[in-house]
């Protein structure tokens, strides 16, 4: 059994790295590693601004609020 890195994982719950991976696109090469942590966030990054830009808003709006977000879930991400 492989070690799943993902935030969830490490605060308890089941969700296992791979199912994370196919759920946002990311290279299957990062399940297991710690690196799935920033590559989650950055490909929720990317659809936030992809939902900001559908939702009406500017390319600098868009992009703005959503490394606002990004910022914030790195900042209280757990180590």
């Amino acid at each position: 059994m492989k070690t799943s890195y993902n935030y969830d994982a490490q605060l308890g719950g089941d969700t296992d790295d791979m199912e994370l991976c196919h759920r946002y696109g990311i290279d299957t090469s990062l399940a297991y590693t710690p690196q799935i942590n920033e590559a989650i966030r950055l490909a929720v990054k990317s659809e936030n601004v992809t939902d900001l830009l559908t939702g009406g808003y500017s390319d600098g709006q868009a992009r703005s609020i959503a490394d606002k977000h990004y910022q914030d879930a790195k900042s209280k991400a757990p180590n």
